[in-house]
């Protein structure tokens, strides 16, 4: 089958004014340097046919990826299921979750992303055309692993590296960039469009005694006494995880595979350890293998079992930290296990 692709770009701007996402304390935008945007690409080959849209935003609430995907399949057809939204998790974007208790989400900004987004896939659709399809993969360090070791066995997200207590850093970095190529000979016609999903339910770490009998004294101190980082940690970060999962500790996390010829694309909801993507590239059958995180919802940092002993910001038990210790290994298998199914 010929595969066809269609494109669309919107720009999704906050408002001046707006709170901004990303930082445990309050900022607004002040003005607009540079635009956020939604850039879109549809691809089809007759049998099955797939939405990618990369946002640049800090995450999207799961619930809200999906009534979004919805209203796109309701406008063009395309199965919900099959519309996969990727954030780039810049921390200059709107408020689409609260993170802290006196930013709430914002979500009339959500509601016209939403009227953004259906209109833009109803364009990218549209303008689907016959397609070449290429894939590489190539360099681009611009990333360092934050993850900080001490001699007394501690870790932290960031530090110090001149101090004699430093041992080294946490794990990996990953400077490959792969890239897929649309319309630009010579590349072939013939590239197999394939694509799978599993929806995955992961246990959630509750808070021990301990950490939540802290987390309301620091509660009862109040904000001014305990401090800004201090008290949205333990509010927002300890509290809030313990409150919305007490009953039932799952987070059902979204796993997606993508083949387009020669390429995969493995997505989760998480902010995924480095560490994870390179095993799933490891054990991947394609020849240029991507990864894509905060995809399809959002469930917070998904740290490996040696950043959980370490602990530390991104390392302990938090609702933007919430997994269990073995999550980024089960979705390693799952990736794994989805991507050679497509492939088959």
């Amino acid at each position: 089958m010929i595969l066809q692709a269609g494109t669309a770009v919107r720009t999704i701007n906050p408002a001046v004014g707006d709170d901004l996402c990303g930082q445990l304390y309050r900022r607004t935008c002040g003005r607009i340097r540079d635009d956020l945007e939604a850039n879109l690409l549809y691809l089809a080959d007759g049998r099955a046919q797939v939405l990618l849209i990369g946002l640049d935003l800090l995450v999207i609430d799961t619930p809200d990826t999906r009534a979004i995907a919805a209203a796109i399949e309701a406008r063009t057809g395309i199965p919900a299921r099959n519309v996969i939204l990727c954030c780039t998790h810049t921390h200059a974007g709107p408020n689409t979750v609260s993170i802290c208790h006196d930013t709430p989400k914002n979500t009339a900004y959500v509601a016209r992303l939403s009227t953004t987004l259906v209109d833009a896939a109803a364009e990218a659709v549209a303008s689907a055309r016959p397609a070449l399809i290429g894939a590489a993969c190539g360099t681009a360090h611009v990333g360092f692993n934050r993850r900080i070791c001490w001699a007394d066995g501690t870790h932290s997200m960031y530090g110090d590296s001149t101090r004699p207590d430093f041992t080294g850093l946490e794990g990996p970095d990953d400077p490959s960039h792969a890239a897929l190529f649309v319309r630009h000979a010579p590349f072939t016609e013939d590239a197999p469009l394939a694509h799978d999903f599993q929806d995955l339910d992961i246990a959630v770490r509750l808070p021990s005694d301990a950490e939540l009998e802290q987390a309301k004294k620091v509660f009862r101190q109040g904000e001014q006494a305990a401090g800004r980082w201090q008290y949205v940690l333990q509010v927002q970060g300890v509290l809030n995880l313990y409150e919305t999962y007490k009953d039932r500790p799952i987070d059902t996390l979204a796993v997606h595979s993508l083949r387009v010829g020669d390429f995969a694309l493995a997505t989760n909801p998480c902010e995924f350890y480095c560490q994870f993507g390179l095993d799933i590239k490891r054990r991947s059958p394609a020849l240029v293998t991507a990864i894509a995180q905060l995809s399809d919802g959002f469930s917070g940092y998904c740290p490996t079992i040696f950043a959980i002993l370490g602990g530390g910001y991104s390392g302990q038990a938090i609702h933007w930290c919430r997994l269990e210790p073995y999550a980024g290994y089960r979705l390693v298998d799952a990736s794994a296990r989805l991507l050679h199914a497509v492939f088959k």
